[in-house]
């Protein structure tokens, strides 16, 4: 394989379990006419011979001035993250790819053959490298990833409990929109240690500003009285119960916990990026912890994408395109951004609410559906984000620019609206023809002729300079 553009050294890794193939490539004029040599050499995966795996590159290396080579492997999940993390600190220059894009021939796969081979795409610059955040943002990555598992399991906790209340005949839901409140807490908290639950009991531990305790008439009362009798009639918890709701309560305290203790290690470490965070703020629909998690997963450098639709596909909010034979097959939205989409639906669902979303949305939505239209304001929010970043400028809304032929037939067909009416449904008209009026009565007779004739092009036909009326044509 020869591309003109070959880069004069390049390395190439094969990433695995237990170790890790080197190959090493760069041209020897002294090995004939293309001069290409591949260098081959196997090391374990611990700190301590990945550390020699990039010193014996360099060594390899004797004249080479530049120490930031470029170092290409495989995303092999988690054993690849240490192998980035070692180059990096040793001051190459690693990249990850993905696997489907390097591909060997069938029938001569080995080790050594894949780091030679990956080495040589490498190269020759056909390979297309993965994103990868700067170490403070890959941090703040993983701990908004792991939170987010947190938060689901927490939700998984949280249904749980729903489920032992319904078996135990106790309908929270008739009462309360969650279970997890202060006052659905506290009801549940007594529950279990009465086995006969008192009504009036039940009432003082509901806050007053929930919907069941809120009425505005004595007969609205005991209508909620009743709906609150119900709700707990034949409540009973079997020992199993008891102990399985306990022990769910406590997980649930304990996953909140952890969560808040995220969300503070992930502020502290982007204080640095304060500035972008900022920036995302000020976009209708984002808050605090949607920046954080958004930044977490997009990084700062928008450079690393050719242009806004590339960042989009990358988000995984555009559709495929997979067309063969003019057959166009499904046009789904791509699976990229697992964790950022979900994110971004939700800011979506607020940003919808804002007048610069609202339209759009709702354009959207009735032509193709809430869902189609809410992955729509999603992009659309990502492109300012993207431009945002680029100009470090914040959030402003603008209106709508009307192309100059559409806002002279809209001046034109208000005009003549608000020329047709009459004078006593239109005030204002009627302070403009005043206006005009006296304007004319202060002027020359050259001038007074200019002014009837532009007013002549917008309609008016003449002005009756004692009563202040216009007339049209």
């Amino acid at each position: 394989m020869a591309v003109r553009n070959r880069k004069p050294v390049c390395v190439g890794l094969d990433v695995h379990r237990n170790n890790v193939w080197a190959c090493v490539t760069f041209k020897d004029p002294a090995k004939g006419k293309d001069g290409l040599v591949f260098v081959t050499k196997k090391f374990d995966s611990n700190h301590t011979d990945l550390a020699s795996m990039c010193e014996w590159i360099y060594t390899t290396l004797p004249d080479l001035e530049d120490r930031a080579i470029d170092v290409y492997m495989e995303s092999t999940g988690k054993y690849s993250t240490p192998v980035f993390d070692v180059c990096e600190e040793m001051g190459l220059k690693p990249h990850i790819v993905n696997p489907k894009h390097v591909r060997t021939i069938a029938g001569q796969k080995t080790d050594q053959k894949d780091c030679a081979w990956i080495a040589e795409l490498g190269a020759n610059g056909l390979l297309r490298e993965s994103y990868i955040p700067v170490r403070e943002l890959r941090e703040s990555r993983r701990l908004s990833r792991s939170r987010t598992k947190l938060v689901q399991e927490r939700g998984d906790t949280i249904r749980r409990i729903r489920n032992i209340l319904t078996e135990a005949n106790i309908r929270m839901d008739l009462v309360f929109s969650g279970i997890e409140g202060e006052s659905a807490r506290s009801v549940i908290e007594y529950l279990l240690t009465t086995e006969e639950p008192d009504l009036e009991e039940v009432k003082k531990r509901i806050r007053k500003s929930c919907r069941i305790m809120r009425f505005s008439t004595h007969k609205e009362r005991k209508e909620k009285e009743e709906e609150l009798r119900k709700a707990f009639a034949g409540a009973k918890f079997s020992s199993v119960q008891k102990f399985e709701l306990e022990n769910a309560y406590e997980r649930v305290d304990r996953l909140t916990a952890q969560i808040q203790r995220y969300e503070q290690m992930m502020t502290e470490i982007l204080e640095p990026f304060k500035s972008y965070l900022d920036l995302l703020d000020s976009i209708p629909g984002i808050s605090g912890l949607s920046a954080m998690q958004i930044l977490s997963e997009t990084g700062t450098d928008m450079g690393q994408f050719k242009n806004e639709k590339h960042f989009i596909s990358w988000c995984g909010l555009c559709p495929q395109s997979n067309q063969s034979n003019n057959k166009h097959k499904s046009v789904k939205i791509g699976k990229g951004g697992y964790y950022l989409k979900p994110v971004l639906i939700q800011c979506a669902l607020n940003a919808v609410k804002h007048p610069y979303f609202k339209g759009k949305y709702e354009a959207i939505a009735a032509r193709r559906g809430k869902k189609r239209a809410l992955i729509a304001i999603a992009r659309k929010m990502m492109v300012l984000a993207y431009h945002m970043f680029q100009t470090g400028e914040y959030f402003q809304e603008r209106k709508k620019q009307i192309p100059a032929v559409l806002e002279k037939e809209q001046s034109e067909r208000e005009q003549s609206m608000e020329t047709s009416a009459e004078a006593t449904d239109a005030p204002a008209i009627i302070r403009t023809a005043k206006e005009i009026v006296e304007m004319l009565q202060n002027t020359d007779d050259e001038m007074k002729h200019k002014i009837e004739q532009l007013l002549a092009q917008i309609g008016i036909a003449q002005c009756e300079y004692q009563t202040g009326a216009i007339s049209t044509i």
